[in-house]
């Protein structure tokens, strides 16, 4: 059986079908959209159509291939990671924007997944120093192929399993604190649709009101930093009001909120203008 043929056989899009066998072939899509002719091996195409099936039920396309597109980089995925989203790139946006006249600032990501977010403003800033935790330890093992796999600087780029802050020394102060905590709430009906239902939950539940993280960064990430630093968070299409007032509540000046591409404020970031003991 060739490319074409195997193609022809499934009923899931054109796009996610050459996703897939690329997967299951390791041929490079290039190859694949030139070389229709060329054979695909039983195995191979066993493993295509086992995947093609579990799509068609649903089970996200970047846990199936492995990776997924962010900022313009491949990065490898698991269900031990969210899966990456187009409006956290505002993340990194905007993290760019406010370290893009400092030389060496430090840069504190909290909840860092696969590392997309510190990962991608590492590879966009010269000079930044990473450091990036997170609780899972399966999830900083995703993070740190990523790092190989980008072949980013590990002198400017650490990676720490913390549930938070706390295993953070105090002593090190950062210029912004970045971070998309889990934020739905925990019997939220989205939770059980989608791709939400393949992801992990302790990334995604916030507790009762979808706050209980968010209020804990704001609460003790002044103590982590320096005069005039940033905190940004990503949240909730439906959460921007009270996380401007929450800004304000802990101590934040400057706040600011940003829209996605439908028009949702799903950024708040403030900063901070005194320095904590």
């Amino acid at each position: 059986m060739n490319i074409d043929e195997a193609l022809k056989k499934v009923c899931i899009s054109t796009t996610e079908a050459r996703n897939l066998l690329r997967a299951a072939t390791g041929y490079e899509l290039t190859y694949i959209l030139s070389h229709g002719d060329a054979e695909v091996k039983k195995d191979d195409y066993d493993e295509f159509i086992r995947t093609v099936k579990r799509r068609t039920f649903g089970y996200p396309l970047g846990y199936l291939v492995g990776h997924r597109e962010f900022y313009g980089f491949e990065f490898i995925v698991s269900r031990e990671t969210l899966l990456p989203r187009p409006e956290t790139e505002m993340l990194v946006d905007f993290s760019l924007e406010v370290l893009s006249e400092r030389i060496s600032p430090k840069l504190l990501d909290l909840g860092c997944g696969s590392g997309v977010v510190g990962i991608s403003v590492s590879l966009n800033h010269p000079t930044v120093e990473v450091l990036a935790t997170d609780l899972s330890g399966n999830a900083l093992a995703i993070a740190y192929k990523n790092l190989k796999r980008l072949h980013v600087d590990q002198n400017r780029f650490q990676l720490l399993e913390s549930d938070w802050f706390n295993e953070i020394l105090k002593t090190k102060k950062y210029d912004l604190i970045v971070s998309n905590p889990p934020y739905i709430q925990n019997n939220d009906v989205h939770l059980t649709k989608g791709d939400l239902r393949f992801e992990p939950s302790i990334a995604l539940k916030g507790g009762f009101d979808g706050l209980d993280h968010i209020r804990n960064i704001l609460d003790k990430s002044g103590n982590y930093l320096n005069k005039g630093g940033w905190l940004v968070l990503e949240h909730g299409f439906d959460q921007s009001k009270i996380c401007r007032n929450l800004f304000k509540n802990y101590g934040f000046s400057n706040v600011q909120q940003r829209e996605d591409l439908s028009g949702h404020i799903r950024l708040s970031a403030g900063q901070l203008e005194k320095v904590y003991d």
